[in-house]
């Protein structure tokens, strides 16, 4: 399913669709290779010096433990088939999903909770899906509550898995990678997806308080979020002309103004010789602080319109205004693909690699821009 870019009138304007199904047939082919399945997320301690990842080894798969500067690393204990680990704001606990196949053969989900201090899990009492969110003062959580083929709940419930609010949303799908909860608030910020046509879908971006379901964007081409230190809303748009790469806007915390910010890069690929020569951005990070942010953008070779663009796909990082544009890391095949996320603390963006060879967790220092592999799959590069 491809995405459509709409107008603020809500009709189609312009279809950006190529880069959402490259990088799905990019997956398949990941998947048709007979690889390992590749880690789905990292994310970081309050102090940004380690990082917890949902890792594949073999016939191992759970939650692991590494340090940031490279020294070492562990399994978290009773983090076995854990996926999508989210550290708490105190640095106490981990949450995390877990997928099992039980005694009358049925797969079944929970959500856990570690504690890092007495170094054991408790399962809450329900399934939730990703993303799995903290509130600032690592009190309360939210997730997804999606059964078959019904619009999505966000649902907020506290340590003890006491549910507080369940709020239904007005689309049909939940991108879990941009999510995040407001600071000083007890509002979340979720792109939202919703089929367009039978082949397209928009993304927009919503911000869920509590009984409410405030829409932010209606264009329809949204590619990720963010907050700034000072409260204010940032997210980026698929750009609709050939020039610009990326629309940047900021919202005020007060007046609820929103503004572009002009945004300067222009990658041009490293294989243009080869027909690779048309780009389009698919996911942007914003660092902690709001002054840079990791895009992750596919090149392809021009096709008719409506046909698949196989491509590959490179991580770069700028400046929020675009310049001071660095290339992190590409992919010369087309399976490859790349999930760039800031620590906690904005020191470091850790970047999640993987291709049918295997898949690879590394850092890269956000001042010198130094790489660092902390874990390697043995098939990987």
């Amino acid at each position: 399913m491809k995405p459509a870019q709409i107008d603020s009138a809500g009709k189609p304007r312009m279809d950006h669709g190529q880069i959402w199904q490259a990088l799905v047939l990019m997956a398949l082919a990941i998947v048709a290779a007979g690889c390992e399945p590749s880690p789905n997320r990292v994310d970081s301690s309050p102090s940004g010096r380690q990082l917890a990842v949902d890792w594949v080894e073999g016939d191992r798969q759970g939650i692991v433990l590494v340090n940031a500067d490279g020294t070492g690393h562990r399994w978290l204990g009773g983090g076995e088939d854990g996926t999508w680990p989210a550290w708490s704001p105190d640095g106490r606990w981990i949450a995390y999903r877990v997928t099992r196949t039980e005694g009358d053969g049925v797969a079944r989900s929970h959500l856990y909770l570690y504690d890092l201090a007495s170094r054991t899990p408790r399962r809450l009492p329900f399934d939730l899906t990703p993303p799995i969110l903290w509130r600032e003062d690592g009190h309360r959580l939210a997730a997804i509550r999606q059964v078959g083929d019904k619009k999505p709940v966000l649902v907020r419930f506290t340590l003890a898995g006491t549910i507080l609010s369940e709020v239904p949303l007005p689309f049909s799908w939940v991108e879990p990678e941009s999510a995040l909860w407001v600071p000083g608030s007890d509002d979340v910020l979720l792109i939202g997806l919703e089929a367009h046509t039978r082949e397209t879908f928009v993304s927009n971006l919503y911000r869920v308080g509590i009984g409410e379901v405030k829409p932010i964007t209606h264009t329809g081409d949204v590619i990720g979020a963010g907050t700034s230190p000072d409260g204010r809303i940032l997210w980026a748009r698929v750009a609709s002309g050939d020039e610009d790469l990326l629309y940047l806007y900021v919202r005020d915390r007060t007046a609820g103004i929103a503004r572009r910010i002009p945004f300067a890069a222009r990658p041009t690929g490293v294989r243009t010789t080869a027909g690779y020569t048309r780009r389009t951005a698919g996911r942007v990070t914003f660092s902690p602080d709001a002054r840079q942010v990791a895009l992750v953008v596919l090149f392809a070779r021009p096709t008719p319109a409506g046909t698949p663009q196989p491509g590959y796909v490179a991580c770069y990082v700028s400046r929020l205004d675009g310049t001071d544009l660095r290339l992190l890391r590409y992919f010369e095949t087309a399976d490859g693909s790349c999930v760039p996320n800031w620590t906690r603390d904005g020191r470091r963006l850790a970047l999640l690699e993987g291709n049918s060879k295997g898949h690879t967790l590394a850092v890269y220092d956000a001042e010198r821009w130094e790489r660092r592999v902390l874990l390697k799959s043995p098939k990987s590069n």
